[in-house]
C-alpha cells in the first residue's frame, strides 16, 4: 500500500525530468561539434603570367589546414599547410581546415591558370622602309601598351642600353638602316628586332644637320627643330656632302665624335650657323677630348671653340695600320683649357694629330687656330705618319700649319714630325715650355716651333718668343730637329727666349738616319735670346752623339746680342759636318750691345765656308772661337780671327748703322715702315755680301730665295760658274736686302 502510494506520488517528478532532458539540446548543452571555417587563398584564383606564392589561411582559431594539388579531395591525412605554396604552372589547390573542437570544413578550391609572357609587338616604322628622293623623318611606334623603344643606326643590334627613341629620326644619308626593339611592363618579353632600310637617291636631299644646345626640346636635326645635345649629333652617320652646324652663342657639353667620311668631291663640314660668338664644344671631366676624329677622312671643321677635355682638346687619330687619312682641315678654331697636367712631349695637348703605326695623313691643314692656356703639353702637335716602335718608319703629308697662334702651354708650341711637304708659315708662338721642373723631368725638352724627321719643310714668316724649358736644354724659338732633310727656315723673327733663336740638330737615333741634310737658315732676325740657357748661341748647330750634317747653309740673318749670359755667341756650331753638300755661314750680321762672343765653331769636321759676315760689338771687345782642336783657337780680335781661322777674309767688323730702334725685341714683326733692322743706303753692310749660291747651293733653296725678311725682292742669283753680269750689285749683309 505504501509502495503504491510513493510510486504514484513520484510520477509527476519523473515526467518533469524527462521533459528537461528533452529540452537540454535547445539550452546549449548538446555534445555535437561546429564545422571549421572554409580556408581562404591569397592571391585569389585567376590567370597569371608570373610565378605565384599562394598563402592559405583559415578564420577558425587553431585550425590545421590540409591541402592537395593532384585533384584528390583533401583529408586530415593530406599534406598539412605550413608555408606558402609556389605555383609555376596551371594548378588547382584544394584545402580543408579541422581541429579537435570543430568538424572538418567544407573543401575550398582555387585554380591558378599560368599564361607565359608574350613578346612585345615588333616596332613599326613610318614611312615604311624603301627608296626616297628626299630626306625622311622616320617615326617609330609600338602597339604594346606602355612600350619603350630603343634603336640603333650603326648596324649593331639594339638593346636597352641603346639610344631610347623619343623623337623622329632624320634620314638624310644616301643609305641608312634603323633597327629597333620594344620593352614593356611585366607580362611582356622584349620584342623582336624591327628593321627598316632607307635609301635616298636623286632629288636634292637635305644633308645639313643643326644643333642648338640652348633649345628646350630635342628636335629632328632641322634648323626649325634642331638637336639640343652632343649625343644626338654623335648618333648621326655623316656621308659625303653632309654638314653638322652648331648654333652661335651656345655651349654644348660633351665629346663630339663625328662618324662617317666624306669624299674627294664632297667633304663633310662641321661649323656654325646664326650670329654671335663661335659655338663652344665643352669637353667635361669625363671626356678625354672635346673633339675626336678616329679613322675619318675628308673633313673641314671651322668657326668653333673647343674647351676642356682631360687629355686633348682636338684629337685626330686612326687605328688602321697602313691606311691613309685624307684631307682634314681645321680652320678658324679656338682651343683652350685642356685639364691634363703634362709631363712629357705628346702626352697631352690642345690640338693633336697622331695616326696608327705607318698610317699616314694626306693633306692635313691647320689654319687660323688659336691654341692657348693649358697645363697640358703641346699647343699644336702633328705626326704625319704614326710612330712605330720598331722597323721602318713612314712619313705622311702634305702637312700645313699656318696663320695660327699658340701660347701658354707646358711643352712645344708647334711640333711637326714624320711628315713631308711641310708648311709652317705666319704663326705666332710665345710662352711655351711653361712646365715646372718639379713636374717635367723628361730629357726631351721643348721649343717654340719644331720640325723633326721631316722632308721638305718650310718654316717661314713666324714670330716665336718668350719660350722656356724646364732645364737648361732647348727652350728656343725655332728648331730644325734631327733626321730632317731639305728644311728652309726663312723670314722668321725670334726673340726673348731662354734658349737659342734657331737650332739645327742631327742625332744618331736608331732606326732613323743619323744625318740631317740640306738645312737652309736665311733672312731671319734673332734678338735678345739665350736669356737663361748658357749652352747656346742665337743660331746653334749641333750634331748630337754620332749624328752629322750634310749641308748646312746659314746666310743673310741679322742677329742682335743683348743678353747677360756672357758665354752667348751669335753663332755656335758643334759636331761633325760631312758629305758632299757645302756648309756655309755667310752674309750674316751680328750686332752686340756689349757681349764679345761673335762666332764659336768647335766642330770636329767642319769643312765650312765662313765669309762676308759683319761682326760688331758696341763695347769694342771680341771673341771668336774656331776649331781649337784643328789648329785654330780663341781669338780676341777680328784681325787675329781672320788670320788664325783662314776664314772670313771678306768679312768686316764695323758698325752697320742700323735704322730704327737698335736692338728692337718687342712682340710684333719688324717692318719696313718701322725701320727696325733695315739698313741705310750708306751702311757698310750694303752690297758687302756674296752670291752664296754662285758656287754651290742647295737646290731646294731656290737660289738665295725670292725675297728678304721684309718682303723685298731679292735679285736673281747668277748660275754657278757663269760670268756675273756687269753692274750686278752684291747682296747686302743681313736680313735686309
Amino acid at each position: 500500500m505504501f509502495f503504491k502510494y510513493e510510486l504514484n506520488h513520484l510520477r509527476p517528478v519523473a515526467k518533469l525530468f524527462v521533459v528537461l532532458l528533452a529540452a537540454m539540446p535547445f539550452m546549449g548543452c548538446s555534445s555535437a561539434k561546429k564545422q571549421a571555417a572554409t580556408p581562404a587563398f591569397s592571391p585569389a584564383a585567376g590567370t597569371f603570367t608570373t610565378t605565384q606564392s599562394v598563402t592559405i589561411t583559415d578564420a577558425t582559431p587553431g585550425a590545421a589546414i590540409y591541402y592537395t594539388t593532384d585533384g584528390s579531395t583533401p583529408t586530415t591525412s593530406s599534406t598539412q599547410y605550413t608555408t606558402p605554396i609556389t605555383v609555376t604552372t596551371t594548378e588547382t589547390i584544394e584545402a580543408i581546415a579541422a581541429d579537435l573542437y570543430h568538424s572538418q570544413s567544407t573543401v575550398a578550391t582555387a585554380t591558378y591558370t599560368y599564361t607565359p609572357p608574350v613578346p612585345a609587338v615588333t616596332p613599326a616604322f613610318s614611312p615604311a622602309a624603301g627608296t626616297y628622293t628626299s630626306t625622311q623623318s622616320v617615326t617609330i611606334t609600338d602597339a604594346t601598351p606602355g612600350a619603350t623603344i630603343y634603336y640603333t643606326t650603326d648596324g649593331s643590334t639594339p638593346n636597352t642600353s641603346s639610344t631610347q627613341y623619343t623623337a623622329p629620326i632624320t634620314v638624310a644619308a644616301a643609305s641608312e638602316t634603323i633597327e629597333a626593339i620594344a620593352t614593356a611592363a611585366p607580362g611582356y618579353l622584349q620584342s623582336a628586332v624591327g628593321t627598316a632600310a632607307y635609301t635616298i637617291v636623286g632629288g636634292t636631299p637635305n644633308l645639313t644637320q643643326y644643333v642648338d644646345c640652348s633649345s628646350a626640346n630635342n628636335g629632328i636635326g632641322t634648323q626649325a627643330a634642331p638637336w639640343n645635345n652632343i649625343a644626338s649629333a654623335n648618333a648621326q652617320s655623316l656621308v659625303p656632302g653632309s654638314s653638322l652646324l652648331f648654333a652661335r652663342g651656345t655651349t654644348c657639353d660633351g665629346e663630339l665624335i663625328p662618324s662617317g667620311s666624306g669624299s674627294a668631291v664632297a667633304v663633310i663640314t662641321i661649323g656654325a650657323y646664326g650670329t654671335g660668338a663661335a659655338p663652344i664644344i665643352n669637353g667635361t671631366s669625363g671626356d678625354p677630348y672635346a673633339l675626336l676624329l678616329n679613322d675619318e677622312s675628308y673633313y673641314e671643321i671651322s668657326n668653333l671653340a673647343f674647351t676642356g677635355g682631360t687629355t686633348w682638346g682636338i684629337y685626330i687619330t686612326g687605328a688602321t695600320q697602313g691606311a691613309t687619312l685624307n684631307h682634314i682641315y681645321l680652320t678658324n678654331l679656338n682651343v683652350s683649357g685642356v685639364t691634363a697636367v703634362g709631363n712629357q712631349r705628346n702626352s697631352s695637348g690642345l690640338v693633336g694629330a697622331f695616326p696608327a703605326c705607318n698610317e699616314v695623313f694626306n693633306d692635313l691643314e691647320i689654319n687660323g687656330v688659336v691654341a692657348s692656356n693649358t697645363t697640358a703639353m703641346e699647343g699644336i702637335s702633328v705626326e704625319g705618319a704614326g710612330l712605330c716602335s720598331s722597323g721602318s718608319q713612314s712619313q705622311g703629308g702634305p702637312v700645313t700649319v699656318e696663320n695660327s697662334t699658340v701660347h701658354d702651354v707646358y711643352g712645344d708650341g708647334i711640333y711637326v714630325a714624320l711628315a713631308n711637304s711641310v708648311s709652317v708659315k705666319n704663326n705666332v708662338v710665345y710662352n711655351t715650355g711653361q712646365c715646372p721642373s718639379a713636374t717635367c723631368t723628361s730629357t726631351v725638352t721643348p721649343s717654340g716651333i719644331v720640325n723633326w724627321n721631316t722632308e721638305a719643310a718650310t718654316v717661314q714668316g713666324n714670330e716665336s718668343y718668350s719660350n722656356s724649358s724646364w732645364s737648361t736644354v732647348d727652350g728656343g724659338d725655332f728648331e730644325i730637329g734631327a733626321q730632317s732633310d731639305n728644311t728652309i727656315s726663312e723670314y722668321n723673327y725670334g726673340h726673348d727666349s731662354a734658349g737659342y733663336c734657331q737650332a739645327v740638330y742631327s742625332q744618331d737615333n736608331a732606326p732613323y738616319t743619323p744625318t740631317t741634310s740640306n738645312s737652309i737658315v736665311r733672312y731671319n732676325i734673332c734678338a735678345n735670346n739665350v736669356l737663361t740657357d748658357p749652352n747656346y748661341g742665337e743660331i746653334y748647330a749641333d750634331a748630337l752623339g754620332a749624328g752629322n750634317f750634310d749641308g748646312v747653309q746659314i746666310y743673310n740673318n741679322t742677329i742682335y746680342l743683348s743678353t747677360t749670359i756672357t758665354s752667348n755667341y751669335g753663332f755656335v756650331a758643334n759636331g761633325t759636318y760631312t758629305g758632299t753638300v757645302s756648309n756655309v755661314f755667310e752674309n750674316n750680321l751680328i750686332y752686340s750691345k756689349s757681349l764679345p762672343g761673335m762666332i764659336s765653331v768647335t766642330a770636329t769636321t767642319w769643312a765650312i765656308s765662313s765669309n762676308n759676315n759683319l761682326y760688331y760689338n758696341a763695347a769694342g771687345t771680341y771673341s771668336f772661337v774656331w776649331e781649337p782642336g784643328n789648329g785654330g783657337g780663341t781669338f780676341t780680335s777680328f784681325a787675329a780671327y781672320q788670320t788664325g781661322s783662314y776664314n772670313d777674309s771678306a768679312a768686316i767688323s764695323v758698325n752697320p748703322n742700323l735704322n730704327g730702334v737698335i736692338g728692337y725685341h718687342s712682340p710684333g714683326m719688324p717692318t719696313l715702315s718701322s725701320g727696325n733692322y733695315t739698313l741705310p743706303a750708306t751702311s757698310p753692310a750694303v752690297a758687302a755680301g756674296t752670291f752664296v749660291c754662285y758656287s754651290t747651293c742647295i737646290a731646294a733653296g731656290n737660289g738665295m730665295g725670292t725675297q728678304d725678311f721684309f718682303g723685298q725682292t731679292v735679285a736673281p742669283v747668277p748660275d754657278p760658274n757663269t760670268t756675273i753680269p756687269p753692274g750686278t750689285p752684291n747682296p747686302n749683309i743681313g736680313a735686309f736686302d
